[in-house]
């Protein structure tokens, strides 16, 4: 079986997708999925289903559990079910449940796996092989994560966040891209970024990166502009020292474009005597790889 949570729910069995209606089987299974095979107990998940949890949320619980384990036996192989019940242990102790698949059947598991790989060979350089594994990590997603999912604020908190991790997985890609030579090609997305997300800052930096590494020095310094508008005009801030830093170094002609050969190898490192510029795209890469989104106890 394959899980898919990042897009619309999907579990896919030998046969196909199998169809999971209720909206609350639906949360039940996206929690699941991203505790990735650990245990939850009874309380998270009610939590998880409910913002104001109806007096009958236990039972209603039991019962969305029983409807997977239906959908999980008609999509596997055999008779059992990967979802476990775990009885507590004491007296009185609530019950957990536990889905057991294996990580590389769920696609948030193998895209955060292959973001972290990604980020790992940004930072080493390799930056071609970082455009190979942060582009196989963002081929996952088919829309927003669990967009057909409903449940608690605290659920929709937990799937924005990794509606986060793309989009920081997705402008690392492009940082790959344009440290492979791959300026031209990605300006147009980088308006799509800056356009759908004005305030993250470093879709602005990018483009301003991309636009003057392809010759086009006037588009760079009017997206500069429009960037440092955007934060004025939204935040009423200015913009940060770390791309005021870039705007001087475009004003210096820092970098010397003819320098940067937009036709070496993807699978080069970064192309040569690419001095201040490149270092901006480099040096402002996150320190940290996408890891799981938070646990429940």
């Amino acid at each position: 079986m394959r899980f898919k949570i990042l897009g619309p729910l999907e579990i896919l069995g030998d046969d196909g997708p199998a169809p999971v209606s209720s909206p609350r089987v639906r949360a039940l299974a996206a929690v699941l999925l991203l505790e990735g095979r650990r245990r939850v107990k009874t309380e998270a998940l009610i939590d998880m289903l409910w913002d104001t949890p109806p007096p009958s949320a236990p039972a209603n619980l039991r019962t969305y559990v029983t409807a997977l384990r239906r959908v999980l036996r008609r999509s596997g192989p055999g008779e059992g079910s990967p979802l476990t019940t775990l009885r507590g242990s004491a007296p009185g102790q609530s019950s957990s449940y536990l889905l057991s698949v294996p990580p590389e059947d769920v696609d948030v598991t193998d895209f955060q796996r292959l973001a972290a790989l990604g980020a790992a060979e940004m930072r080493q350089g390799r930056t071609g092989r970082a455009v190979t594994l942060l582009g196989a990590a963002l081929r996952h997603w088919r829309g927003a994560a669990g967009e057909d999912v409903s449940g608690s604020r605290s659920l929709t908190s937990r799937l924005e966040a990794l509606n986060e991790q793309r989009m920081g997985v997705r402008e690392q890609f492009i940082a790959a891209r344009i440290a492979c030579g791959e300026s031209g090609a990605v300006v147009r997305e980088l308006r799509d970024v800056v356009a759908a997300h004005p305030l993250r800052e470093r879709g602005w930096q990018y483009l301003v990166t991309a636009l003057y590494l392809t010759g086009d020095v006037s588009s760079a310094l009017d997206a500069y502009r429009q960037a440092e508008a955007t934060f004025r005009g939204e935040l009423g801030i200015d913009i940060s020292p770390e791309l005021q830093r870039l705007h001087l170094a475009i004003l210096r002609r820092d970098e010397p474009l003819s320098s940067v050969d937009p036709t070496r190898r993807a699978d080069s490192a970064f192309p040569p005597q690419t001095g201040a510029v490149l270092d901006r795209v480099r040096g402002s890469l996150p320190r940290t790889t996408p890891g799981p989104i938070g646990e429940l106890s």
